[in-house]
C-alpha cells in the first residue's frame, strides 16, 4: 500500500510484506520513520485528518493507530474476527475510524470505532453473507474522484471509478435541481489539494489541517513541478551502488543469499497455510457443534 500525506508536502506512507509501515521524504528519497507492531500482513492504511496519526488493519485481526512521528502504537484493539481481509478508513475530521470485514461465520460487517474510547466499536452492523457476492460482476478495486473536481454545474456530488478486469467504469451521483444557481447547501468547503505543511515542518512536529476552499467559483488546478534534492538522491544512489555486487564471486554469493531467503519464505508460507487449515477445521467443528 502507498498513500500520500493529506497535509504535508512530499510525505508518503508505504506498507509491505515485511510487516512494516514506512514514512518517506520523497524529495530526498529517504526513509524518515519505520512503524512496527503488526504481526501479519497489513491489509490497509489510512491517515487521520491532519496526518498526525495513521491507522492500519491487519491480518492478525487487530486495528492499530500509530503516532507517526514517534513511531509508536498509540492505540490497539480487536477488529473483525473472520479469516478474510479487512479495511480501515479515517472518517474525515471526526475522531472515528470505519472498518469493513467479516465475522467468524463469513458475515460482512461494518464497524465504527471512536478513538477516544477505542476498546470496542460504537457501531457494529452485519450486512449480509459472503455468498451474496456471486450475484454481482467481480471488481478489482474502486476509487472516488476528489470532491474538488466534481461537476458543480450538474450538481454532481460524487464520482466513483470502478475497476473491472479490462475496463474502468465511472458512476456519477447527481442531485437534480431545477435552479441553475450554485447549490451552496450541498457543497461545503473542500480540500484544494495544496500542502499546508512542508515535509520538514511535519517531521519537526508541526500539525495543520488541510487547506479548504469554496467550490462556487470552480476549481482551477495549479501546476506543480516536483523537484528532487539531487545531492541527497545522489548520496542515496551511491549508498545503493556500494551494496551492489560487482564481481562474479559477489554475484554468486548474492544469488545464494537470495535463494536461501526464498526457501525460508516458502517454508514460512507453508507453515502459515498449515496453521490456517487447522484453524479453519477448528472453526468448522465449532460451527457444527453449535
Amino acid at each position: 500500500h502507498v498513500l500520500f500525506h493529506p497535509v504535508a508536502d512530499n510525505v508518503l506512507a508505504s506498507a509491505s510484506g515485511d510487516l512494516t509501515i514506512r514514512i518517506w521524504d520523497i524529495t530526498n528519497g529517504s526513509e524518515k520513520v519505520q512503524l512496527t507492531g503488526c504481526s501479519e500482513i497489513i491489509q490497509s492504511i489510512s491517515w487521520s485528518y491532519n496526518g498526525s496519526l495513521l491507522c492500519s488493519s491487519c491480518r492478525d485481526k487487530k486495528l492499530r493507530v500509530f503516532d507517526v512521528r514517534s513511531g509508536k502504537v498509540a492505540m490497539e484493539t480487536s477488529g473483525h474476527q473472520g479469516v478474510k481481509g479487512s479495511r480501515a478508513v479515517w472518517m474525515g475530521d471526526l475522531d472515528k475510524i470505519a472498518t469493513t470485514g467479516f465475522s467468524r461465520t463469513s458475515d460482512r460487517q461494518i464497524f465504527v470505532y471512536d478513538t477516544k474510547n477505542f476498546g470496542t466499536p460504537i457501531i457494529q452492523e452485519n450486512i449480509d453473507t459472503s455468498s451474496v457476492i456471486q450475484e454481482y460482476d467481480p471488481q478489482r478495486g474502486m476509487g472516488y474522484l476528489p470532491k474538488r473536481a466534481v461537476n458543480t454545474s450538474e450538481v454532481e456530488v460524487a464520482r466513483l471509478y470502478k475497476l473491472h478486469s479490462n475496463a474502468v467504469e465511472p458512476f456519477h451521483s447527481v442531485f437534480p435541481r431545477k435552479s441553475d444557481n450554485f447549490a451552496s447547501d450541498i457543497y461545503t468547503d473542500t480540500c484544494d489539494g495544496k500542502p499546508a505543511l512542508t515535509c520538514e515542518e511535519f517531521f519537526s512536529g508541526k500539525d495543520a489541517n488541510p487547506l479548504l476552499f469554496n467550490l462556487k467559483d470552480g476549481f482551477v488546478p495549479v501546476k506543480r513541478e516536483f523537484s528532487v534534492d539531487n545531492a541527497a538522491a545522489a548520496a542515496t544512489l551511491a549508498q545503493n551502488d556500494e551494496k551492489m555486487p560487482t564481481s562474479e564471486k559477489e554475484l554468486k554469493e548474492a544469488y545464494k543469499e537470495m535463494k536461501k531467503e526464498i526457501e525460508q519464505l516458502k517454508s514460512t508460507i507453508t507453515q502459515k497455510d498449515i496453521k490456517i487449515r487447522q484453524l479453519e477445521a477448528q472453526l468448522e467443528q465449532m460451527n457444527i457443534a453449535k
